[in-house]
Parts: structure tokens; C-alpha cells; sequence
């Protein structure tokens, strides 16, 4: 996956990791890669997230089978979530990357999509400038 040259290898794609000064580009690679993997919808919040079911304490086999058929299509959605936010932490200079590996304040693929855009897209504005 992580090559010695900086570069990330994501099943057949291969970029420049995010290193701070090449957001434009690893973003739309990131894009690519993401829609390619049916997981874009979550992390540009295209896909409405689901709430974990609370189990009711009953014994009615209706509200039984909907609780597992619930919990199964949140249980799918979490994992589609955690390999989103992994690919992103993946794609990214180790530098960059731990910065996103606190569980309480990372808890979506969005948020760490959001905050990567807000840092790196406005360093590479300001060093896009600079060189003008």
C-alpha cells in the first residue's frame, strides 16, 4: 500500500500520499479512488447515517426481525465507514495521518475529509500565491 517513495498504491491506483503541498490533486485522486469503492457517498454526505438500533426488550418476533435487519444494515454501514476513514488516513504522509487517529473527534470519513480540505486546500492556496 505505502511506498518508500511517498506515494500510495490503492488496489491498481497509484498517487502522491497527501504531504501538505498537493491537496488539489490528491483530492481529485481521493475522489476517484472513493466513488471506484461505492464509498464517496459517505464521506461527502451524500448517504444519510445511520443510528446504531436500540434493542427492545420484547419478545414479538416482528420487532425482533426488524431490530437484526436494522442493526445489519448499520453494522454494514460501519464497516464501509471505518474502510472510508481508513483509506483517507492511508493516502496520507504519516505526519498528516495521525493527526486523524483520535476515535472521539474523527468518528466519520466526512469529518476527516472536511478538515483535510479546510487545512491543506489553503496551504496549497498560499503556496500557489507565494510562487506568483
Amino acid at each position: 500500500m505505502n511506498r518508500q517513495d511517498g506515494s500510495s498504491s490503492l488496489v491498481g491506483m497509484s498517487f502522491a500520499k497527501l504531504d501538505g503541498t498537493n491537496y488539489r490533486l490528491w483530492a481529485m485522486r481521493m475522489r476517484d479512488y472513493l466513488q471506484r469503492e461505492g464509498l464517496w457517498n459517505l464521506v461527502n454526505g451524500g448517504e444519510e447515517l445511520l443510528e446504531k438500533p436500540e434493542k427492545e426488550e420484547s419478545d414479538k418476533d416482528k420487532l425482533v426481525k426488524e431490530y437484526e435487519k436494522n442493526m445489519e444494515k448499520y453494522e454494514k454501514q460501519d464497516l464501509r465507514m471505518q474502510k472510508a476513514s481508513g483509506t483517507l488516513r492511508v493516502a496520507m504522509t504519516d505526519a498528516i495521518a495521525i493527526r486523524y487517529y483520535n476515535e472521539m473527534e474523527w468518528t466519520t470519513a466526512s469529518s476527516i475529509w472536511l478538515d483535510a480540505h479546510a487545512n491543506y486546500q489553503t496551504a496549497t492556496s498560499y503556496d500557489s500565491n507565494h510562487l506568483r
